[in-house]
Formats: structure tokens, C-alpha cells, sequence
């Protein structure tokens, strides 16, 4: 029996992906010590538009941005 490969998702599609589940949310102007929190869309000036998935405490959060998911810091909540 062959095994069938599973497709990568590109970082692209990804991002596409979640955008559209976003459709609707206000986008927020990213700032280091602002508060935010998941499902949240974000303005960045160096990656764009990119949608909160994940807080991490005490101060970070990742981002999903068009080319890739980063690490950022927030204000702690």
C-alpha cells in the first residue's frame, strides 16, 4: 500500500487561510506595549497584516503574517 503524501500549506496560504476567518475584525496598528488578544488582526510596518493565534504569557504572542507565523512582544496583560 503506498503511503499518500500530506501538501504543505505554504506560509501564503496559511495566512490567506486565516485572514478569511477573520473577515469582518478591525485591524489594530501593532505597538510593542499594546494590548491584544487571539483572533485579533494587526497592522505592522515591517510584515503587514498579520492575525493574532496564540498569546503566550506574560508578554508575547504569535502573529501569522503573510510570509511566515513570528514571535512578538505585547504589553502584559
Amino acid at each position: 500500500m503506498a503511503k499518500s503524501k500530506k501538501r504543505e500549506i505554504s506560509p501564503l496560504e496559511e495566512w490567506e487561510k486565516a485572514m478569511e476567518q477573520a473577515v469582518g475584525a478591525p485591524i489594530r496598528v501593532y505597538e510593542q506595549d499594546g494590548s491584544f488578544g487571539e483572533g485579533e488582526k494587526v497592522e505592522h510596518s515591517t510584515f503587514g497584516q498579520g492575525l493574532i493565534i496564540k498569546l503566550i504569557k506574560p508578554n508575547k504572542m504569535e502573529v501569522i503574517f503573510e510570509e511566515g507565523t513570528k514571535l512578538m512582544i505585547r504589553g502584559s496583560s
